[in-house]
Protein backbone atom coordinates (compact mmCIF):
# COMPACT_ATOMS: atom_id res chain seq x y z
CA UNK A 1 0.00 0.00 0.00
CA UNK A 2 1.38 3.51 -0.97
CA UNK A 3 0.31 5.69 1.89
CA UNK A 4 1.71 3.11 4.66
CA UNK A 5 5.55 4.38 3.66
CA UNK A 6 4.44 8.12 4.56
CA UNK A 7 1.78 7.77 7.38
CA UNK A 8 3.21 4.98 9.60
CA UNK A 9 1.23 0.88 9.86
CA UNK A 10 -1.53 2.63 11.08
CA UNK A 11 -3.44 3.37 8.19
CA UNK A 12 -3.23 0.00 6.69
CA UNK A 13 -6.92 -0.97 8.36
CA UNK A 14 -8.36 1.97 6.97
CA UNK A 15 -6.70 1.69 3.56
CA UNK A 16 -7.59 -2.00 2.92
CA UNK A 17 -11.25 -0.84 3.77
CA UNK A 18 -11.15 1.43 0.68
CA UNK A 19 -11.52 -1.05 -2.34
CA UNK A 20 -14.17 -3.45 -1.28
CA UNK A 21 -16.27 -0.66 -0.38
CA UNK A 22 -15.61 1.21 -3.48
CA UNK A 23 -16.46 -2.10 -5.36
CA UNK A 24 -19.80 -2.66 -3.08
CA UNK A 25 -20.63 0.90 -4.04
CA UNK A 26 -19.66 0.45 -8.17
CA UNK A 27 -22.13 -2.56 -7.77
CA UNK A 28 -24.88 -0.95 -5.94
CA UNK A 29 -24.92 2.01 -7.75
CA UNK A 30 -25.13 -0.49 -11.17
CA UNK A 31 -21.82 0.87 -12.48
CA UNK A 32 -20.43 -2.11 -12.81
CA UNK A 33 -21.10 -5.46 -13.20
CA UNK A 34 -20.10 -8.28 -11.12
CA UNK A 35 -17.74 -9.58 -13.32
CA UNK A 36 -15.62 -6.01 -13.80
CA UNK A 37 -15.62 -5.51 -10.28
CA UNK A 38 -14.17 -8.99 -9.57
CA UNK A 39 -11.78 -8.47 -12.82
CA UNK A 40 -10.55 -4.99 -10.88
CA UNK A 41 -10.18 -6.23 -7.62
CA UNK A 42 -7.75 -9.46 -9.40
CA UNK A 43 -5.82 -6.72 -11.04
CA UNK A 44 -5.14 -4.58 -8.04
CA UNK A 45 -4.14 -7.23 -5.88
CA UNK A 46 -1.80 -8.59 -8.72
CA UNK A 47 -0.37 -5.19 -8.71
CA UNK A 48 -0.05 -4.93 -5.49
CA UNK A 49 1.47 -8.06 -4.68
CA UNK A 50 4.19 -6.78 -7.63
CA UNK A 51 4.96 -3.69 -5.88
CA UNK A 52 5.64 -5.46 -2.79
CA UNK A 53 7.90 -8.21 -4.17
CA UNK A 54 9.72 -4.89 -5.90
CA UNK A 55 10.76 -3.48 -3.13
Amino acid sequence: MIPAPALGPGVLPPAAAVPPAAGRARLVLKAHTLAQVLAGTALGGVCALFLTLLR
